[in-house]
């Protein structure tokens, strides 16, 4: 159950969230199960927020920061992340079904079970020293791009297919 006090200064909206992140930098916001459906976060800053299993169906998240954010389980539904930061984000087992990632910065992020069905992922950044992106089969995953000499492995549970990318 997400804490009280940090869901009651997130409801109030990004700019006074904003400045109590600020003001509070060591505070891991803990907003477990929290429901954020359709809520407007445009350039929140929930850096190393705990987000497990949260409802942010249709939420706005554009320019969001959720670097080290842990989002595991978290229903991401038709959500708007265009241009989101995600790196190293806990993405496990997220539901980003129809969701909006264009242009969305997801290295090194865990997606192990994570359901990308009808995303949008144009534009959106996957790199790293090693990356791994496990689909189901009727994900729409753009072919992936990544600097010289980066290990991407792509596959489906139980069945992994691994591609080394060298570009010239």
């Amino acid at each position: 159950m997400a804490n009280q006090e940090h869901l009651t200064l997130l409801l109030k909206g990004s700019v006074i969230w904003n400045e109590w992140r600020r003001a509070h930098p060591d505070q891991i916001p803990d907003l477990v199960g929290a429901d954020l459906t359709d809520m407007d976060l445009e350039g929140v800053d929930l850096r190393r927020a705990v987000l497990t299993k949260a409802n942010l169906c249709r939420a706005n998240l554009s320019q969001a920061n959720l670097h080290w954010a842990d989002l595991q389980k978290a229903n991401l539904q038709r959500a708007n992340l265009s241009d989101a930061i995600l790196r190293q984000a806990n993405l496990r087992d997220a539901d980003f079904t129809q969701a909006n990632l264009q242009g969305a910065h997801l290295q090194l992020v865990d997606l192990e079970d994570t359901s990308f069905q009808d995303t949008d992922l144009r534009g959106a950044h996957f790199s790293g020293d090693h990356f791994t992106l496990f689909r189901d089969r009727t994900s729409r995953v753009p072919p992936l791009t990544s600097p010289k000499n980066t290990h991407i492995q792509v596959g489906w549970s139980g069945n992994k297919e691994t591609t080394d990318k060298e570009e010239e």
